[in-house]
């Protein structure tokens, strides 16, 4: 759970915001979604509070986190590359 929306990427992360604004969309960072009910979706945040949200769609985004191991290696033996 990031507690923030694309904390590496200041410019994907101002056009999201601006879209999911544009659209009238919340975004709850830092939450699991717990349950999706006929009325609402249940939400719990890190202090396991829970929190009922109506809704019209529903748009779940899940990250990575990277693998750096291949990268320190290359780096470690000089081999030049570049990271996507």
């Amino acid at each position: 759970m990031l507690d923030a929306l694309a904390p590496n990427d200041g410019t994907m992360k101002t056009l999201i915001e601006k879209m999911f604004e544009e659209y009238n969309t919340g975004i709850y960072t830092g939450h699991k979604l717990k349950k999706v009910e006929k009325d609402g979706i249940i939400i719990e945040n890190k202090d396991k509070e829970e929190k009922k949200i109506s809704y019209d769609r529903i748009v779940t985004a899940v990250g990575v986190k990277p693998n750096k191991e291949l990268a320190e290696n290359l780096t470690r033996e000089n081999i030049p590359f570049y990271e996507i």
